[in-house]
């Protein structure tokens, strides 16, 4: 991951937290929120079913946050226990529907930030299938490198360029006025 001083902050609250400070916990979790809320959101396409699996991915990291020995894995460590939340918390929901059929899903509400690039972004983001749309988020939102992505997503670094790749022609395209 790039070293800059939001990674430099991030790395400070969870040695402050790791030490007992509620204060720095409190300001890690603000600070991660958002970014972990849309995450989920787009993953299970569920606003509710995100907010259950950020809560119980922050509750997991609370409770083993002393055990991590390098504060700088922690975006990977957390964005590897969110991504595995989210595929128990989709098994959980497809083994659910396939008792009740009748069940209706919400779509979840996505949150943009509001400067006219980042719409743009976030519009072409939309139309990436779930693949290449992890990959995009995680490496060029989150700033993880090409390891952390696959570590992750449990995926070959051979695959995370690849999908980087396809996603960068894609974005190329659109921006060229050409369909996704």
């Amino acid at each position: 991951m790039k070293r800059d001083s939001e990674q430099a902050l991030i790395e400070w609250l969870v040695i402050g937290a790791q030490m007992g400070d509620s204060k720095a916990l409190e300001q890690l979790v603000v600070k991660l929120y958002p970014k972990l809320m849309r995450f989920s959101e787009r993953q299970l396409q569920d606003a509710e079913g995100a907010k259950d699996v950020v809560h119980n991915t922050l509750e997991l990291l609370n409770r083993n946050l002393g055990t991590l020995k390098d504060p700088a894995t922690f975006p990977t460590s957390v964005y590897q226990i969110l991504y595995r939340k989210g595929v128990d918390f989709i098994r959980g929901n497809q083994r659910y529907r396939q008792y009740h059929q009748d069940l209706d899903i919400e779509q979840a509400e996505v949150y943009f930030e509001e400067t006219p690039q980042f719409i743009r972004f976030e519009k072409f983001l939309t139309q990436l299938d779930s693949g290449h749309y992890h990959v995009v988020h995680l490496h060029y939102l989150e700033g993880l490198n090409i390891q952390e992505v696959a570590a992750v997503l449990n995926l070959p670094e051979g695959t995370v360029k690849s999908r980087l790749f396809k996603a960068r022609q894609l974005l190329k395209n659109s921006m060229n006025g050409e369909k996704v």
